[in-house]
């Protein structure tokens, strides 16, 4: 008899260990995560921001245009920098030169996700961006006032494709960057003194169609 009660008691125990398994939280969120997989959804950070080949990646030259462009400022007061005159200009040309180089490749990955989960959703390189964003703009203005009208353009197409490379970036704060700096080129193109006679329309929109989105 206590045999019997032995063996019942092992069964029950082991029947309810093996519930308590397949019902539990872990559980249901494994097998979820499991569904999710095999429906082609993300449910890893690499799936999300998958690394990206060395020779498609301009993350190096961003990085060393943004150290250009800090040591670029270093040279004006905050007062003096924010107007974008014809000096800060010619300082900020070897950090707009790299800049451009590193728009050349696909793809960047600038945010470190580290930073982003234990500090918060801003990141000093999103403030960069939109600096290179006014520092274009300011280069269009003055390329039209010398009448290169062509260069003008393309400091308008260059912001544009600094919004196109920030969807690179899986997170809402960057959209809403991006939603910045796109603004900012399109004020430059169309609401500042630049729209203002830019350029007969045909132009305009010959250039804006010529390729420089990503596939």
């Amino acid at each position: 008899m206590i045999l019997v009660f032995a063996i019942v008691f092992v069964v029950v125990l082991g029947w309810l260990m093996w519930h308590g398994r397949v019902s539990s939280p872990m559980a249901r969120l494994e097998r979820e995560l499991e569904r999710l997989r095999k429906a082609g959804e993300p449910t890893r950070w690499e799936d999300i921001a998958p690394p990206v080949p060395k020779h498609l990646d301009g993350t190096p030259l961003l990085l060393k245009a943004i150290e250009q462009l800090g040591a670029a400022e270093q040279k004006f007061p905050p007062d003096v920098w924010v107007t974008y005159n014809a000096q800060v200009l010619e300082a900020a040309r070897p950090a707009l030169k790299t800049f451009r180089q590193a728009l050349a490749y696909p793809h960047w990955r600038v945010v470190d996700p580290t930073y982003f989960f234990t500090k918060g959703g801003w990141q000093p390189v999103f403030e960069h961006l939109r600096e290179f964003a006014r520092l274009l703009s300011a280069e269009a203005l003055q390329r039209k006032r010398k009448g290169n009208v062509d260069g003008a353009l393309e400091s308008c197409q260059t912001i544009l494709k600094l919004c196109r490379h920030m969807d690179d970036e899986p997170y809402p704060i960057a959209f809403l960057v991006q939603k910045a700096i796109f603004s900012i080129g399109v004020v430059t193109l169309f609401g500042k003194p630049l729209g203002k006679g830019f350029c007969r329309m045909r132009t305009l929109r010959r250039r804006l169609t010529e390729p420089f989105w990503r596939n």
